[in-house]
């Protein structure tokens, strides 16, 4: 049997999605709104393996689960066959214990196999809403930050909501990109490309109760990693 051998990687995340194995740690297609946090990786020995979770270890987590060692498990969905074998997976978010304007909240997707172990299939920074103290307009806020996080604090504004739901093969994220009007996107697991794809985006306006099918374009990104919030704020 191989020994697994402790490897420390460095992972710079700016507009970067991460996926790592345990024993490599490797970039995936870039989606622009992303945090600007820097994230220590740490592939360690199994029962070294950080698993903390943010209110108290009151769920039971994997063992092959490891995040960076200055994060915290934050939340965990409820368990789901997201690549459609027959096996429940094991997804949640985790970020830095201590969270700074601009962070990133990963969304981590551990596939299980026949074994009943588990393995990393994707750890995505592009998918929940970058990290603020307040979305909600506010001038003394707004002159505290950087100017690079200005530009992504004012993309969000005060009506930028997200939900993400998780069924049989699917990833749902509705997210509001106006006063009464939400975009749902649709995306469904693909045996061919190994990830989740996006087929269907419907526009949802509350006042009225109706939903739109809206057409994706042909050159649109499909993927998951390829997710990107500002995308969809100009249709």
């Amino acid at each position: 049997m191989k020994k697994l051998i402790a490897i420390s990687t460095t992972a710079i995340i700016i507009g970067v999605g991460i996926v790592m194995e345990m024993s490599e740690c490797f970039h995936v297609e870039e989606p622009s709104l992303v945090g600007v946090d820097v994230v220590q990786w740490k592939i360690q020995l199994q029962d070294t393996c950080n698993q903390k979770q943010k209110y108290g270890n009151k769920s039971t987590i994997p063992k092959e689960v490891c995040i960076p060692l200055e994060h915290v498990i934050s939340n965990i969905y409820p368990s789901v066959d997201l690549n459609g074998d027959g096996l429940e997976d094991f997804v949640f978010d985790h970020h830095k214990e201590i969270l700074e304007n601009g962070d990133s909240i990963f969304l981590s997707i551990y596939l299980q196999r026949i074994d009943g172990t588990y393995r990393l299939s994707k750890d995505l920074a592009n998918i929940n809403p970058i990290y603020f103290e307040t979305y909600e307009y506010s001038k003394e806020f707004e002159n505290s930050l950087s100017s690079k996080l200005k530009d992504i604090w004012n993309i969000y504004g005060i009506d930028s909501v997200y939900q993400i739901y998780l069924n049989e093969r699917k990833i749902e994220i509705w997210m509001n990109v106006e006063a009464h009007i939400d975009y749902r996107l649709h995306y469904t697991y693909s045996n061919e490309k190994d990830t989740w794809v996006l087929l269907k985006w419907q526009e949802y306006t509350d006042y009225n109760n109706t939903t739109l099918e809206r057409e994706i374009p042909k050159d649109w990104k499909l993927s998951i990693e390829e997710f990107d919030y500002k995308d969809y704020l100009d249709w």
